[in-house]
């Protein structure tokens, strides 16, 4: 018997079976709508040397009601007395976590058949791969195929010592807690591989992300890609990243972030702030509006579709190469 502490929760570990190979955690706020889904989905997996750890994170509905109908001795369930957001809940089942590997998956997403084996396999068949990730279908919530994705990451599986070794998940950076992640795993451990088969299917709702928090996120990823940056983590240039996160919080009219936003740069003595500050002001007007709905509809998606390309480009050289190695053998 384990005992282990995470925050104010004291859960209780009974370690009576084999430590599993893997580690699930299962993260849900008021997910009664697809919880049991999800649930039947992971346990119908043909790999099942896992354990599932669920978080209720404060649910304030019937879900851990529904919980208790599940009976699979692989699950855990981990109550939080009240909602923390994700970051904290997936620390929260990391820090329960005892398996070799480890993934998360949200409560109203789903594993394609034979997913946690492929990836299971491949990082039993690369020792040298610490976190591997497959091409992903997004749905619509009746589970109806909307589009492929090569370079989302919303679904993976890493070393679960790796995970535990960068921190897990930082709260402050929620909103933007899984590109504050990646980027400090690949840091310290390297690419994120790919497996390059569509492995799961990620729900997509109109209204899963509002445009007040879609402003938001424009502030915390200023200051997130500002931390990694500064220290030396991530590659890149502050200058256009500020630029790019006040275009979008105007095209949004989220005039109160910009102003954030130039506060932050002011405060931190950065070159530029005082520019960013005239385009702040510039982008309160009707034709700055329309000139921030020009540069993310169009310049931005530019920039981004060519790192797309970029990196599709380099991970089928990977494989290539991967591939080239085995036959030499």
């Amino acid at each position: 018997m384990e005992y282990r502490r995470h925050g104010c929760i004291l859960f209780k570990m009974v370690l009576t079976s084999p430590i599993p190979k893997l580690s699930i955690t299962l993260p849900t706020y008021n997910g009664q709508q697809y919880i049991s889904s999800a649930i039947d989905n992971i346990l119908g997996q043909s790999f099942s040397d896992f354990e599932l750890v669920i978080v209720i994170d404060g649910s304030t509905d019937s879900t851990e009601q529904i919980l208790g109908q599940h009976t699979d001795s692989r699950i855990r369930v981990i109550k939080k007395k009240r909602n923390k957001g994700l970051p904290s809940a997936l620390n929260t089942g990391l820090a329960a976590s005892v398996g070799e590997y480890w993934c998360w998956t949200s409560d109203d997403n789903l594993y394609m058949p034979g997913a946690l084996e492929t990836m299971v396999n491949y990082l039993d068949s690369h020792p040298e791969a610490n976190i591997v990730s497959p091409w992903i279908y997004h749905v619509r919530p009746d589970e109806s195929i909307m589009y492929l994705s090569r370079r989302d990451y919303n679904c993976f599986m890493c070393r679960r010592h790796a995970a535990v070794d960068i921190g897990g998940y930082r709260d402050e950076f929620m909103l933007v807690e899984d590109a504050d992640f990646f980027t400090r795993f690949r840091n310290k451990y390297g690419k994120i591989r790919r497996i390059r088969k569509p492995l799961y299917k990620f729900r997509d709702h109109p209204s899963s992300l509002s445009s007040r928090q879609l402003v938001q996120r424009q502030l915390v990823s200023v200051k997130m890609h500002y931390d990694l940056i500064s220290r030396g983590i991530e590659n890149g240039s502050l200058k256009e990243l500020f630029y790019d996160r006040l275009s979008v919080s105007a095209r949004w009219k989220g005039y109160q972030v910009m102003d954030e936003i130039v506060h932050f740069a002011i405060v931190k003595d950065l070159p530029f702030a005082r520019r960013i500050e005239r385009k702040t002001r510039f982008y309160h007007t009707k034709a700055g509006w329309i000139l921030a709905r020009f540069e993310v509809a169009v310049l931005r998606r530019i920039r981004i579709g060519f790192r797309s390309f970029l990196e599709n480009v380099l991970d089928l050289l990977s494989s290539i190469m991967d591939s080239t190695k085995k036959l030499s053998k």
